[in-house]
């Protein structure tokens, strides 16, 4: 079951079963795409960091690597978030060589959240 806080209200929404999101991570798509037009970086952050659970269940560890270095270098990231950044992180600098992890990083650190949400939103949709 896919539903969650909306930006706006901070308040649990469930979708219409027709409009319950079709593939996983459709739903943290929703919510990224509200949160980005709010201007809510915290949620947005937020939604990063659930996006980067996906990616390394996925097989993309090394763009797990790179959004949890954003998550960790981002002013407007809770303490909270960073804290699970960093325990994710660790799980997966033991499954990704230290060069990759290390190149991740610099990318993820040098990246802007619109520029990653926009990539985010834009697989989303093409997907």
């Amino acid at each position: 079951m896919c539903y969650g806080p909306t930006p706006s209200s901070g308040c649990a929404t469930r979708p219409a079963p027709w409009e319950r999101p079709k593939k996983p991570g459709e739903c943290l798509c929703q919510t990224m795409e509200a949160a980005m037009k709010a201007e809510r970086l915290r949620t947005v952050l937020s939604v990063l960091a659930g996006v980067t659970n996906l990616s390394a269940k996925e097989g993309e560890p090394e763009q797990a690597v790179e959004f949890l270095a954003l998550v960790l270098h981002h002013s407007a990231s809770a303490q909270v978030m960073k804290d699970r950044a960093h325990d994710l992180l660790s799980e997966l600098g033991s499954e990704v060589p230290p060069e990759v992890v290390a190149d991740a990083t610099a990318r993820g650190q040098a990246r802007g959240l619109e520029d990653v949400a926009a990539e985010i939103l834009g697989r989303n949709a093409a997907g």
